[in-house]
């Protein structure tokens, strides 16, 4: 159980939810990304995240209209493996995770998601069952830090929402889930600001809503997206 809740804190602290100020820089290659028509029914590739050229984490991915799917590997410590079930308006109707120790052969914790209005429902399995409901507001979408496949997700929520500064509430997973407002603006079409606290995730994004790469400036981090077969957009 500690192992567990070391691996999970190790997950929420690694990037992105850390407190630190910076000026913000550009997304590498951000601005000429190229911008596609539409995104295939199923996509399938990977987003590695970098510090300088120490990676951080490697998330292989296969996105459906209706469901997400993915692997996050944290090097020398861990896997998190989730299954998203989405909706149509970009909120995320079920999650379930598995996490996995470096050291392990087999999942050491297991949790389901559902939301449902107001409410979602956690069942965790870590050795006992638990179950309990938290207040949440409408939309919330889940997170697990640094998956860039639900920084999409969140980037997409927004565009449905619409306007130049949408809030996308979330519930964050660690040792204790908790509520988390990320706010998403729009510099240019081809970009997105993620705000997570004091942090700013500045993504490339597509006509479609995809994630192209991106960079946490104040915490020198790149992601890079490689499509399946290896090709980098």
């Amino acid at each position: 159980m500690q192992l567990v809740r070391a691996l999970m804190v190790h997950l929420v602290g690694v990037v992105l939810l850390a407190a630190c100020a910076s000026s913000p820089r550009a997304v590498p290659g951000g601005a000429s990304a190229a911008t596609p028509a539409a995104a295939p029914e199923i996509e399938r590739g990977s987003f590695t995240i970098l510090r300088g050229s120490d990676t951080v984490a490697v998330e292989h991915f296969t996105r459906a209209p209706d469901s997400l799917g993915a692997a996050l590997e944290i090097p020398r410590t861990g896997r998190v493996r989730y299954d998203a079930s989405l909706a149509p308006d970009g909120t995320v109707h079920r999650i379930v995770v598995d996490v996995t120790l470096a050291d392990s052969t087999g999942p050491s914790q297991h949790s389901e998601a559902d939301f449902e209005g107001d409410s979602v429902f956690i069942h965790r399995n870590t050795g006992t069952d638990t179950t309990e409901r938290r207040a949440v507001d409408a939309g919330t979408l889940p997170y697990i830090n640094p998956s860039p496949s639900l920084m999409e997700q969140i980037v997409r929520r927004s565009r449905v929402l619409g306007g130049d500064s949408v809030d996308v509430p979330l519930l964050s997973a660690g040792t204790q889930s908790r509520n988390v407002i990320a706010t998403v603006t729009r510099p240019t079409p081809d970009s997105a600001v993620l705000s997570l606290g004091p942090v700013e995730v500045r993504l490339a994004v597509d006509s479609a809503g995809r994630v192209r790469g991106g960079s946490v400036p104040a915490q020198g981090i790149t992601i890079v997206r490689q499509e399946a077969g290896g090709a980098t957009p």
